[in-house]
């Protein structure tokens, strides 16, 4: 049976919002939480168990945090990398705790963000039942966000996205227990994790401020300020974050912090700011509501917003842009919606999982929006981009159905729980995320997903037969397409690495990749690694390997030399 048995809990009323005050868990039958809880362990071991993390080369960018704990283990001494923006100190002497202990590799420091992965589902599981979210459903919850391919392409690596986000999960489960309890040990429990985050990223910031927010909020409805819970909220990432900036000031500003306040400077807080934003907006809807995917249950008499959603989002595809300038460009063709006969051209590609990026140019600078390692090829996105646009879509009805429950709610006077807290620090994520920065990058919908993941398996105690059959499906159907993604990322790495590797002791420097370039350090045109053989290069050799998301096809990365240079093989 597909269906898990019939859960009795309260009903589910809006946002953050309960018949009852949230003061303890819901009914708790320990051997069903410990058996949940082993069952997160075993998924999260499975998925070591079917692709190894062993690898000795970077991911995307972590070979710049990895050049700080190896600089940190030879100097003793914390240094800002150059290319770095976050504040990093936090990731770094976690990675020399391991380094340290085990020696320094990729594999070693990978398998420190995969501890935190592992953290960060518990987190959430914990999270999701504190909120009063039924054991399957929390159970569902954290498997969508277990099978993310986000969250698992970026758990093998030593990138800050997994370690961040497992903090501020962990701090948030605390500060939940905390206003629930009252217990002066949750509290100090949340701050030292939302400090810990905040040492990582500056978005940990984030974390009391929503907690802070919620309590105003509450206190406000009420007529009753919560002064103890305030500042136990505050108290102790205040202090970790306010030694930081004094620590901090002795530290010269990176060269990327710099180079992308520089570019963000070129539309925040000015005219083309709103549609940066809202283009931003669209860009990652597809791709949050298509993991976040199970059933979105929808009042028969509000199924008019889906029809007002739908206007707003194609309003916005063909209508969002820059003046004289365009916001999103890529080097493919102009992207053409196709659904059976129907056939709509849209003024811009919102979104391409490819190896170019798509490129901003905003007052006449242009740089990359999007350029990330794929994980899956733009194929395969663009035969998605349709149905996670139509899924964004209701998962929007939805929210907005629920934002009206819950002001009714908060004119029958029904006591705020601090899941809004939770959902607030949620939405200052998306906000900051998306307006903001100078690039975005597709991980950047890692850090906001788990609050659309548990918006959605909320409602999970109204689900029937149906409902559940339908988001188990979904479920699995996720998993295999992360399964098959990531082994596909990890063969490609592996052929591209032993491209590199072999032209490198033949001709010396070459050019591998962003990646390869700057771990290995130096850059040689001449010789170039590609999956396409190149305009005016010839082939040496080519690495096979497979992908699956393309049917299992044999596929090359290409080792490549400039047409007027002498043949390798002539050495």
């Amino acid at each position: 049976m597909l269906a898990p048995p019939p859960q009795t809990l309260q009903p589910y009323v809006g946002i953050g919002s309960s018949p009852e005050d949230d003061t303890t868990l819901t009914t708790i039958n320990r051997k069903e939480e410990a058996r949940n809880l082993l069952l997160v362990v075993a998924g999260w071991t499975l998925l070591l168990l079917l692709i190894p993390p062993q690898h000795e080369y970077p991911i995307i960018d972590d070979w710049i945090y990895a050049g700080s704990v190896r600089e940190q283990m030879a100097t003793g001494a914390f240094t800002m990398p150059l290319m770095s923006q976050a504040n990093l100190v936090g990731l770094t002497l976690w990675g020399t705790l391991w380094a340290r202990l085990f020696g320094f590799s990729f594999t070693i420091l990978t398998y420190s963000t995969l501890l935190m992965s592992l953290a960060a589902l518990l987190a959430f599981y914990g999270i999701a039942r504190a909120v009063r979210v039924p054991p399957w459903g929390a159970l569902l919850g954290t498997g969508l966000l277990l099978f993310n391919p986000l969250f698992v392409h970026l758990s093998y690596s030593f990138m800050t996205d997994v370690p961040f986000l497992a903090l501020m999960l962990v701090a948030s489960f605390c500060y939940i227990r905390g206003l629930q309890t009252h217990h002066l040990a949750w509290f100090v429990a949340a701050g030292l994790s939302a400090g810990w985050s905040f040492l990582i990223r500056q978005y940990g910031l984030l974390v009391p401020l929503g907690f802070l927010l919620y309590l105003g909020l509450k206190g406000l409805l009420e007529r009753r300020w919560h002064w103890r819970e305030g500042v136990l909220t505050a108290l102790v990432p205040g202090l970790i974050i306010g030694g930081w900036y004094v620590w901090s000031r002795q530290l010269p500003q990176s060269a990327a912090a710099f180079m992308a306040a520089e570019r963000a400077s070129h539309f925040v807080f000015k005219e083309p700011w709103l549609r940066v934003f809202s283009l931003r907006a669209l860009t990652v809807l597809p791709i949050t509501a298509l993991f976040a995917w199970a059933a979105v249950k929808i009042k028969p008499s509000r199924w008019w917003l889906v029809a007002v959603w739908t206007l707003v989002v194609i309003w916005g595809l063909l209508n969002l842009d820059l003046p004289d300038e365009q916001l999103v460009e890529t080097p493919y063709p102009p992207f053409t919606l196709q659904i059976g006969p129907i056939s709509v051209g849209l003024s811009s590609e919102m979104y391409t999982f490819g190896d170019w990026g798509n490129i901003v140019r905003t007052d006449g600078i242009d740089f990359f929006e999007y350029q990330q390692q794929p994980i899956w090829s733009p194929e395969t996105w663009r035969a998605l981009w349709a149905p996670g646009l139509g899924l964004g879509i209701v998962l929007l009805a939805r929210l907005t159905s629920s934002l009206r429950d819950w002001l009714k709610a908060r004119i029958e006077h029904v006591p705020l729980s601090p899941l809004v807290g939770f959902y607030l620090v949620g939405i200052s994520t998306v906000v900051v995320s998306l307006a903001f920065p100078a690039s975005l990058f597709d991980r950047y919908v890692l850090a906001f997903l788990p609050f659309v993941i548990l918006f959605v398996v909320r409602g999970s105690p109204n689900w029937g037969r149906v409902a559940w059959t339908y988001s188990i499906v979904t479920f699995v159907l996720i998993a295999a397409f992360t399964l098959l993604a990531k082994a596909d990322a990890v063969e490609h790495d592996n052929a591209r690495w032993q491209a590199a590797q072999w032209l490198a002791a033949r001709v010396g420097r070459l050019h591998g990749g962003y990646d390869w370039d700057n771990w290995m350090g130096g850059r040689n045109d001449a010789y170039p690694i590609a999956d396409v053989q190149l305009p005016g290069y010839r082939v040496e050799r080519r690495f096979p390997y497979t992908s699956r998301l393309s049917g299992f096809d044999t596929r090359y990365v290409l080792a490549q030399a400039r047409a007027d240079v002498p043949p390798i093989s002539s050495r």
